[in-house]
Order: C-alpha cells, then structure tokens, then sequence
C-alpha cells in the first residue's frame, strides 16, 4: 500500500517521491490515496499563507500565490482536464465532436480565456479569506479529490483503455467508498469547527455538484474520464473555496 501511496503522489502532484516499479500490484490503492495529495496540498498552502502573513503581504497578492500554488503542485494535471473540458463544451456540435475535441492536446482559445477568469475567482476566493479561518478550508482539496475518485469508481467511463479508467478498475470499490466516504466525513467535521456555516454549505454544494457532475459527464461525453474528472474537481474546489471564504 505504501508504493500505491508513492504513486498516487508521484502521478496527481509534483512533490518529490522515491521511484518505484509501476504495475497492476502497485496501482491497486492509487484512487484511495488520492484524497492525501490534497490533504498535503491543504497543508502546504497553509504554510504559504502563515509566511505570508508574517511577511504582511497584502490579501490579493496572497490570494494569488495560493492560487498558483495550488495549480503549480499538481502541475497542472487538474487544470488541463478543465481546459480541455471546457474546450469540449465549446463545440456546438454533436457527442462525437466533442470527444475528438476533448481528446485534442492542443489549448483553445475559449479554454484559454475560462481558465483566465478561473484563476481569477480562485485568487479572489482566497483572499477573501482571513488567516484564521484558513486551516477550516485544508481538507477542501482532500474532499474535491475524494469525490473525483469516487466518480471515477462509480460512474460510468468514456474510455476503459485510460489510465483513470484502470485506477479505478483495479481498486475493491466497497472497501474503497466506506474509505472515501469516511474522509469526506471527517473533512466536514474539521471545515465545521472553523466555520460551521461555510463548512456545510460547501460540502453540502459539492455533494449536489457530485450528483449533477454525473448527468453533465453522461449527457455531453458518455460517461467519464481523466479530464472530465479534472474539470470537476478544480470547479469543485473554486465552489467550496468561494463558499467557505464568505
């Protein structure tokens, strides 16, 4: 299990990992351990914003390091989903344009610009935050992945030949949502000692979006994958950012 771990960080973040084989041995509990990606991602943007705050740099400036950090962790990998997504959905066209367009590495311009306004609402979303309130929001990129894996587990997929696809295919799915279920849970709980109002509200929003995500993957895409799960755990994340900040 501790090489699933090693793997779940060295493939969803940047944060230095040891090398280890990769097999289907080794990839059983990757979508398990995908949640403490997001845990680590919490804590070091706590880290940021405490330095910060010593620093006395001004809210906005703060919000927008946090906001590039946050991507710049990940490298990107959740953000490209998005922006492909988003290209996706720009084609007025029938399922299968759509695919091909989803499928297509290059970046449109209309991705280009949702991601642009994106980092703008993340970056307002944490500076509106004060410092005493930010540890409540951690466990909101531990939640926005636990809910990501659980799509990929449960909902239908695109594509069975994806690397998602196989995550989760390889993953004992009971086991696994007693799992995640159980650190959605506990993030609530925490959320809700720093701000009770903001912590349901969010988890409860993102409960609903989880719900909705299904239908939007079904109706435009025929099921789920990589970026789609990507596109929903940054949008996740923005509406549970924004929620908890107000």
């Amino acid at each position: 299990m501790i090489k699933s771990l090693i793997m779940a960080f060295s493939t969803y973040s940047r944060i230095p990992m040891p090398n280890i084989e990769w097999d289907e041995k080794n990839k059983k509990y990757v979508l398990m351990f995908f949640p403490f990606v997001g845990l680590a991602t919490g804590l070091i943007l706590y880290l940021l914003s405490w330095i910060s705050s010593l620093a006395h740099l001004n809210t906005f400036f703060t919000g927008t390091i946090l906001c590039a950090a946050s991507i710049l962790i990940n490298g990107g990998i959740h953000m490209d989903g998005f922006a492909d997504t988003v290209d996706a959905l720009s084609a007025m066209s029938d399922r299968e344009k759509r695919l091909a367009i989803l499928k297509d590495p290059h970046c449109g311009s209309f991705a280009a610009v949702m991601s642009g306004i994106y980092l703008l609402l993340l970056a307002g979303a944490f500076s509106h935050m004060g410092l005493f309130r930010f540890p409540g929001v951690i466990p909101v990129f531990m939640i926005s992945r636990a809910l990501s894996a659980l799509s990929l587990i449960f909902f239908p997929h695109m594509d069975e030949g994806g690397m998602a696809a196989g995550f989760a295919n390889a993953l004992p799915k009971k086991g696994a949502a007693v799992f995640l279920s159980l650190l959605i849970f506990c993030g609530t709980v925490f959320m809700s000692l720093y701000n009770l109002t903001g912590g349901l509200s969010a988890v409860l929003v993102a409960l609903l979006y989880f719900i909705y995500y299904r239908y939007f993957a079904m109706k435009n895409f025929g099921g789920v994958n990589g970026d789609t799960s990507g596109f929903f755990l940054q949008v996740c994340e923005l509406i549970m950012v924004t929620l908890y900040s107000l």
